[in-house]
Parts: C-alpha cells; sequence; structure tokens
C-alpha cells in the first residue's frame, strides 16, 4: 500500500517527464515485489495509462514534424507556382 500512494503521490505532484519515470519504477517495484498486493491491478492500470499517454506523445511529435515537412513543401510548390505563371501585362 505504501509504494502504490508513494507511486502516486509522485505521479500526480509534478507532471515533468523525471517525476513520471520516478513513479513509473516505484509502481513497477510494487508489482514485481509484491504480487498478491490488492494494488497490484491498479499499478498496472496506470502504468498502462502512462505507456499509452507516452505513445500519444511521441505519436503527436512524428505527426508535428510531418505537418511541418508537408506546409515546407507547400510553400516551395507555391512558390513554384507563382515563377511559372506568366507576367500579367500592365495597363
Amino acid at each position: 500500500m505504501v509504494l502504490f500512494r508513494l507511486g502516486l503521490s509522485i505521479a500526480l505532484a509534478e507532471s515533468s517527464g523525471r517525476t513520471m519515470r520516478r513513479a513509473e519504477e516505484v509502481l513497477k517495484r510494487l508489482v514485481a515485489e509484491f504480487p498478491q498486493s490488492p494494488f497490484k491491478s491498479p499499478a498496472e492500470f496506470i502504468l498502462g495509462l502512462q505507456s499509452q499517454v507516452e505513445s500519444l506523445k511521441a505519436d503527436i511529435k512524428e505527426k508535428e514534424a510531418r505537418i511541418k515537412l508537408l506546409s515546407e513543401e507547400l510553400q516551395k510548390l507555391k512558390e513554384i507556382d507563382l515563377q511559372r505563371r506568366p507576367s500579367r501585362p500592365s495597363y
């Protein structure tokens, strides 16, 4: 019970990457050292959620990088298109 509460309090205290890693370490310790604990399932659930959060963060970074690349490519295509257009006669 102490490890579960410690892990939970660390996780909720501050949302920096370092504190979340520490919270994960504590919860993983609970799961490994006390497999019969009634807090094992909630600890595994929290660890699973954290894993999903990290996966989603990585996915967001990947998508943001892809959006940036596509935006740059679009800008280049616009510039090429502007260069190809014939000049309009001035009146």
